[in-house]
């Protein structure tokens, strides 16, 4: 049901979180993660998002992420905002009659509910002026 390459990006997602000693996996590991993609680069571009703008953002916000001090034992988990976005894309590819998940179904979840981002208002506007 979860494409190949998308099931890489959210291990590659929990792994950068998990390195950088993150209390949450965020809808923005994800997205950092995808932008490596290059069917998800070339959708961004062509709906005149700066991929690379954007990636610098994320890595800013995600350098400020809540995370554990170095006597915390790790015990990374997803927040709500990214098991909500990847269940509306499971929920988009079903009622579509699709076989899986894509790099792009999420990307157009987050697109389309840009709400669901834990991102500051700067990213949100970014993602949101591409409706």
């Amino acid at each position: 049901m979860i494409s190949a390459q998308l099931e890489i990006a959210l291990h590659d997602s929990f792994i950068r979180a998990q390195e950088k000693h993150h209390k949450g996996i965020t809808v923005e590991h994800l997205l950092l993660q995808l932008l490596d993609i290059a069917t998800i680069q070339e959708r961004l571009r062509a709906r005149g998002l700066d991929d690379v703008g954007l990636r610098d953002e994320l890595e800013l916000q995600l350098s400020e992420a809540e995370a554990f001090s170095a006597d915390e034992e790790l015990d990374t988990q997803p927040t709500a905002a990214f098991q909500r976005t990847i269940q509306q894309a499971i929920l988009r590819v079903q009622k579509a009659h699709r076989p899986e998940v894509t790099p792009l179904d999420v990307l157009d979840v987050v697109l389309a509910h840009p709400d669901c981002l834990a991102a500051d208002s700067l990213v949100q506007r970014r993602i949101a002026s591409l409706k």
